[in-house]
């Protein structure tokens, strides 16, 4: 899905530092304007001119704001392309000239109810009303009550962008959504009805929400090879399975492997996105244990490395309570994993929480005998960095949770308990552990797998 930044052709609407600006001064003054029609833009900001004065049709990008007693557009270049106009309190939004594509207008508050003209084709409307969409308009972004002033969009509506949107009352949409529609985001909204039909051209839908919502939508509703943004929203899992749909550009491998009581590892960044496409069609709280981050946490405190944490904490932080207790027993009863007797000259917080990461990799595989989701992302090119145990890469957290199933790969147990994901999908171990990469790796110790460090 494209970011709403992407919506707006560049230079449309706001100005950059090179562009001329009138300050706070009662008029344009020549110079000014003669700069403006060298670079082909004008920010006009915090003046209080009533009209402007005939501007050159070498300028084709206008910004206006703050301009409070601005009341006439009459005087913009016969040749504008691109305006912005940014809370001017008594404009009133009527004739563009023919030639504008681009159109931004903010102006909260305003009691007009402003006229589009036809031929443009990207338009943002944020806090104020618009008597209609032209059916020129191929991209569209609506902020905050905006919305509730628009009934209709044109059939060649390509995307659509609805920002802030809170109506009092559940609303729907559907009228928004038309048969052309290629990207839909919806950010910040909240007492929306989402729709139970997508049109086929329909290719990514970016839904983020505050409040946890389902989404009431079954597969016939959904164009195949759909691409999905969301954040606590929920969908069903007949819906990923019959329509082959991503998250993110990634498969939903993992989102419908996913089990109650598996766990996932990896990189930060892909681990997250992995994460998010679980909870599509599981409703998870903060105290369920997804990833390995939250039952350490609830155990042991890298500020208070001298002590775990009582069970009464664990008991509040998480709803599978004993299976946190069950781990600090498992850290205080360890040999080489017990991080409130290690030597702190030694290991520093990164390397402590790397040994309650690797605690955790046994506790689940050996002691829970359950699955570890292993996030390959970012990884399966820098395998050399971690065999070698190179400084930085190889030096990381999930560097030494891979290296530890590495020495343990002929560990049966262990191995049936991991699978490895890349790009949402699953992958055979052997992609990532039976590679050259790894012959010149040296573990610091043999034998047991408690021993391994």
């Amino acid at each position: 899905m494209l970011p709403t930044s992407q919506l707006r052709p560049s230079g449309t609407f706001y100005s950059n530092s090179a562009e001329t600006s009138a300050g706070i001064k009662s008029e344009i003054t020549p110079t000014q304007i003669e700069e403006a029609r060298a670079i082909g833009r004008l920010y006009i900001k915090d003046c209080d001119i009533e009209y402007l004065p005939q501007l050159p049709n070498e300028i084709t990008s206008v910004t206006i704001e703050n301009c409070n007693n601005l009341t006439t557009l009459t005087g913009l270049p016969v040749n504008t392309q691109n305006l912005s106009v940014i809370n001017c309190e008594k404009l009133q939004i009527t004739d563009i000239p023919s030639t504008g594509k681009n159109l931004h207008i903010e102006l909260t508050d305003s009691p007009f109810i402003h006229i589009i003209s036809e031929g443009i084709e990207c338009l943002t409307v944020c806090h104020c009303h618009i008597s209609g969409v032209p059916e020129s308009v191929r991209h569209l972004e609506i902020r905050g009550y905006a919305t509730d002033g628009i009934k209709n969009v044109p059939n060649g509506l390509l995307s659509l962008s609805i920002n802030r949107y809170t109506p009092e009352n559940q609303a729907r949409i559907d009228s928004l959504i038309s048969p052309s529609l290629q990207t839909l985001s919806l950010t910040g909204c909240s007492n929306i009805i989402l729709p139970e039909k997508l049109p086929e051209s329909l290719r990514s839908v970016t839904i983020h929400v505050e409040q946890k919502t389902t989404w009431n939508i079954v597969a016939e509703g959904v164009p195949d090879g759909l691409d999905l943004d969301l954040q606590n929203v929920l969908l069903s899992p007949n819906v990923i399975k019959e329509k082959n749909i991503t998250f993110q550009g990634n498969a939903l491998d993992a989102a419908l492997h996913f089990r109650p009581g598996d766990i996932v590892y990896g990189l930060s960044s892909p681990r997250e996105k992995l994460v998010n496409s679980i909870k599509l069609v599981n409703d998870f709280s903060k105290k369920d244990i997804v990833i390995q981050n939250t039952l350490t946490n609830a155990v042991w405190d890298t500020r208070t490395p001298r002590k775990y944490k009582q069970d009464s904490l664990i008991k509040r932080a998480l709803n599978e309570h004993e299976r946190g207790t069950k781990f600090k027993q498992c850290l205080k009863n360890h040999n080489n994993y017990n991080v409130i007797m290690a030597d702190l000259s030694i290991y520093n917080r990164d390397k402590l929480w790397a040994k309650t990461s690797k605690a955790g990799l046994e506790f689940q595989t050996l002691i829970r005998n359950r699955t570890v989701m292993f996030c390959a992302d970012g990884l399966v090119n820098s395998l050399k960095l971690i065999a070698n145990k190179s400084e930085g890469y190889g030096q990381s957290i999930t560097a030494s949770e891979l290296r530890w199933i590495y020495r343990n790969k002929d560990n049966s147990q262990i191995m049936k308990n991991i699978k490895f994901y890349l790009h949402g999908k699953e992958i055979p171990a052997e992609r990532i552990l039976d590679t050259p990469e790894w012959k010149d790796y040296r573990p610091k110790y043999s034998g047991s797998t408690y021993k391994y460090s």
